[in-house]
């Protein structure tokens, strides 16, 4: 077994070797990610985090000195002026540092990246609201437009159309057309716009509810056809 530790430990570095042989002369336009085979620092056990690098209790009302403040922010890849930790009596989470509340998309598309989907580097500290900054769920970039901006034209746009409504419902302009001709006249629709017609009347089995009378809305008298001028 020991034998086949030993080969597999061998293999994976002539393979790493390669790789970065192979991806040397590109360096420079080539992203690290592709060409550095492990980017963790040499006895550094991925699988296995030790007791230094855990979240440590940090009681609220302790005051940091500057030497034990350096330290924390060290542990966690900052520098002291901003490192704060979320020791706050309400809700203590120990030395872990206060991150800023910004998402994946807020940050520089343009930098190369370790993790170019989470847009953070290896070691970097990650959020406790980690799933809800993702670039899936929340984006905190600045709008294009402030909320002062954004209220001005939703007021602007909604007295816009008020105002177009008001001339149009007091100052009406179309063509002049006379009413609708029907060659004849129904009893049933005056019986059923009547607030005093009797409802049982207005179930439409009475007789007068089938009354037609033919209406003339003119005649050609004056236009009489005269066979002899023809």
């Amino acid at each position: 077994m020991s034998i086949l530790r030993v080969g597999g430990s061998v293999f994976q570095r002539v393979v790493g070797l390669s790789k970065v042989q192979w991806c040397a002369p590109s360096t420079s336009i080539v992203s690290k990610r592709f060409y550095d085979p492990d980017p963790t620092p040499k006895g550094y056990d991925k699988s296995l985090i030790e007791d230094d690098d855990l979240v440590c209790l940090l009681k609220s009302d302790e005051v940091l000195s500057p030497e034990r403040r350096a330290t924390l922010a060290a542990k966690y890849g900052l520098i002291p002026e901003d490192y704060h930790p979320m020791n706050d009596s309400l809700f203590n989470l120990g030395d872990y540092p206060i991150l800023p509340a910004e998402s994946c998309l807020e940050r520089d598309p343009y930098y190369d990246w370790d993790d170019p989907f989470y847009r953070r580097n290896w070691g970097d500290p990650i959020s406790i609201d980690v799933d809800l900054y993702s670039p899936l769920v929340l984006d905190t970039r600045p709008l294009p437009y402030d909320p002062q901006q954004q209220r001005r034209v939703l007021f602007t746009f909604l007295f816009g159309f008020f105002f177009l409504w008001f001339l149009g419902e007091n100052y009406k302009s179309g063509l002049p057309r006379c009413p609708k001709q029907y060659p004849e006249h129904h009893v049933q629709d005056e019986i059923k716009t009547s607030m005093s017609a009797d409802p049982f009347i207005k179930r439409g089995m009475e007789p007068v509810m089938k009354e037609r009378h033919p209406v003339t809305h003119y005649t050609f008298e004056k236009f009489k056809w005269d066979a002899s001028a023809h």
